[in-house]
């Protein structure tokens, strides 16, 4: 092919003259091969856009489950140490009642303990005692008054003679009228009825 404006041989088929820059007008063949051209680079790069957006959704798929994982394993973990410190609260309440309950066993056991030895105590002074013939409560055996009322145990010949009365003590309690030893708590003198 001879180019018309600059006269040298070209190739055929070509739109413009690589020697002078003349451009020839397209035949109708090498039009439809042309848009054929265009159509395809725009069909491929519509693809490669789709392929492309797609991609992206997988993607943002994955981390959407991934994320959802995440969570739920985070839900799991909380739901299991609640369990967890449940069981342990439990096991607490547990230890704190069993406890409580042996606490309380033990001051049972101790106060039976102690009400038997009271009780024994008791027994020991009713078993060495004799009741008042007034107010019937125990006296030691040998007492001419009754402690706790002042009745007389005795008669007129049994009472003591003043020369037989011993002397009063400062360091101890005693009788002001007969100096007997008294207890701390006696109303009356159990020797000789004196109120005290």
């Amino acid at each position: 092919m001879i180019c018309p404006n600059c006269d040298k041989e070209i190739e055929s088929d070509i739109e413009k003259c690589p020697h002078c820059g003349c451009h020839f007008p397209l035949s109708a063949k090498q039009k439809c091969e042309q848009e054929r051209m265009e159509r395809e680079q725009k069909e491929r790069e519509e693809k490669a856009r789709q392929e492309q957006l797609r991609q992206e959704q997988l993607r943002k798929e994955r981390v959407r489950q991934e994320a959802q994982k995440r969570k739920e394993e985070e839900t799991a973990r909380q739901a299991e140490q609640e369990r967890i410190k449940r069981e342990q609260k439990k096991r607490e309440e547990a230890e704190k009642k069993q406890q409580e309950e042996s606490e309380r066993k033990k001051r049972e056991e101790q106060t039976r303990i102690q009400s038997e030895e009271v009780e024994k105590k008791r027994a020991d002074e009713l078993k060495d005692s004799t009741p008042c013939p007034h107010c019937g409560k125990p006296l030691r055996k040998g007492a001419i008054f009754c402690k706790w009322c002042g009745t007389s145990l005795q008669t007129d010949e049994e009472a003591p003679s003043p020369a037989q009365q011993p002397l009063p003590d400062p360091a101890v309690v005693r009788c002001p009228k007969c100096g007997k030893e008294l207890k701390p708590n006696a109303k009356f003198c159990n020797q000789c009825g004196q109120k005290i």
